[in-house]
Order: C-alpha cells, then sequence, then structure tokens
C-alpha cells in the first residue's frame, strides 16, 4: 500500500455505532449525551437530571478484556419517561 501511496485506516470498535443514526437515537444515556462534572464527579442525564456516582465495578468483556465501569444514577430515575431504554 505504502508503494501505491494508499493510507491504511483500521475503524474502531464503535465506529458503526456511531455512524447509524438508529442506534444513536435509541440509546439516550450514553457518554456523549451526558455532561460529566469532572470536579465533583457526577453526570447530568437528558433529562437534565443530576446523577450521582454509584460505584465503580470491575468486569470481564467476552473477549477477556478488564473494563472498570463506573454506575451514575439520578435520584427520579423510576418516575423517567426514558426509564427502560
Amino acid at each position: 500500500m505504502e508503494h501505491q501511496y494508499i493510507s491504511a485506516y483500521v475503524k474502531h470498535n464503535q465506529f458503526d455505532s456511531e455512524q447509524n443514526q438508529t442506534i444513536q437515537n435509541n440509546k439516550p444515556f450514553t457518554t456523549d449525551k451526558l455532561h460529566y462534572n469532572k470536579e465533583q464527579d457526577y453526570c447530568i442525564c437528558p433529562m437534565e437530571q443530576h446523577m450521582e456516582n454509584k460505584g465503580t465495578y470491575s468486569k470481564i468483556t467476552s473477549t477477556g478484556f478488564i473494563q472498570t465501569v463506573t454506575k451514575y444514577q439520578a435520584k427520579n430515575c423510576s418516575i423517567c419517561p426514558l426509564n427502560g431504554t
């Protein structure tokens, strides 16, 4: 490829999801749709609710990687119209 001056690209694991608006619109709580306050460690959800840090845990993905996940939750999630999406 170098000899023919062709640039090689490798797409990242979220490329297809980012390109597909249907997938993006059906997931209102993806990290790109949340405002994160780093100094006070909280998020603001799409319904403008304050989401507190509920803790961090580790899990192993299907490909064997260890992933650290931090859970954030608002106080009013049970009455939210987006709950369950």
